[in-house]
């Protein structure tokens, strides 16, 4: 990495190699890997960014319900005092959770991750809510521990949303649909609130949040980290109540090997526009960005990668349109340094 003139590298703690049982009992070798690898970092000048959780929940957790048990919730709390008070003194950023909306609702709504269950959306939305006091609890766990002053924000898979044409009606709709795609997560936690618009969809569905929750769920975030790796797309529609009409991707539009994942790089700018345009000037992160490729050698021994190198060119061409805007983009981690043969 440092060949490669890598600033920072990002990575996870792995809860249960450090905290077996998810709370009491620490495992000192789990410690040690990780400041082998933080000492490893700075010694090479690069800068550790830690996030405390990326799915990897201790099984004694998930045998008493896991997100579905808000102590769960809490557990991740206690977590983060233990790694502020173990790692902070060499690491300044943190992110709390790693993709609230695929641990809980791809998790227990969807099915496609663990623990692949199918719920009911009254019990989905209650574990959504979870995910995001995990994050507040988290957030003032590292800040009652921490041994300096460090920086804390966590990393969501934000849903960009582009204007199929940019005029001001349509780029008002976007950013409408914007807000309302995220409004269960990033929008409960910048605001307090969820969006009229989301209330409207889930209606009965949606969860009570007392005062104290609010609280906890909307503490204040030093960075975020936008996961972005394409977008959807939007026109304004006076016919809607919301104001906007989402528009699906056309059969031939063009992916790269997952069929999920859509050619839309100007997701890297409109997300971070609108994120900016709604929640004011916290800086922002890419916290993933990229694609799997076929990684097939070639007659001369060597694979050229122009699949990835085409996507993450023009990721980066977006991006720095925002910068150059003035958005506060402040850095990009490619997912994943090495290819985790997605």
């Amino acid at each position: 990495m440092q060949q490669f003139g890598c600033q920072a590298y990002r990575f996870s703690l792995s809860w249960p190699r450090i905290l077996p049982d998810g709370y009491g009992r620490i495992n000192s070798a789990g410690l040690a890997y990780y400041d082998h690898l933080i000492d490893d970092l700075l010694a090479n000048g690069i800068q550790p960014w830690v996030t405390l959780f990326h799915w990897d929940l201790p099984q004694a957790l998930a045998e008493r319900g896991g997100w579905r048990n808000r102590d769960t919730a809490r557990r991740l709390g206690d977590f983060a005092v233990l790694v502020a008070e173990h790692f902070s003194d060499r690491v300044t950023n943190f992110f709390t959770v790693n993709e609230i909306y695929s641990f809980c609702r791809q998790g227990y709504e969807f099915g496609v991750h663990a623990p692949g269950m199918q719920l009911a959306r009254r019990d989905v939305e209650k574990i959504v809510l979870n995910g995001c006091l995990a994050h507040g609890w988290a957030v003032q766990g590292l800040r009652s521990a921490a041994r300096r002053k460090i920086k804390v924000g966590f990393a969501e898979n934000i849903r960009p949303v582009i204007p199929v044409y940019a005029t001001a009606e349509n780029i008002a709709a976007a950013r409408a649909a914007f807000r309302h795609l995220n409004g269960p997560i990033t929008t409960l936690i910048r605001e307090g609130e969820y969006p009229e618009s989301w209330r409207r969809e889930i209606g009965r569905d949606v969860p009570e949040i007392s005062d104290e929750e609010r609280n906890i769920i909307t503490a204040q975030v030093d960075l975020q980290g936008c996961n972005i790796y394409d977008g959807v797309y939007a026109v304004a529609d006076s016919s809607s109540s919301d104001g906007f009409r989402l528009i699906g991707v056309e059969p031939d539009h063009p992916f790269i090997r997952l069929n999920w994942l859509k050619i839309t790089p100007e997701a890297a700018y409109w997300g971070p526009r609108f994120y900016h345009e709604l929640w004011g000037d916290t800086p922002l992160y890419i916290s993933e960005s990229g694609c799997p490729g076929r990684d097939e050698i070639n007659r001369q021994g060597t694979i050229e990668d122009t699949a990835r190198l085409m996507f993450m060119r023009n990721v980066l061409t977006h991006l720095q349109h925002a910068a150059a805007e003035g958005i506060p983009v402040r850095g990009i981690f490619v997912w994943s340094f090495a290819d985790n043969f997605e």
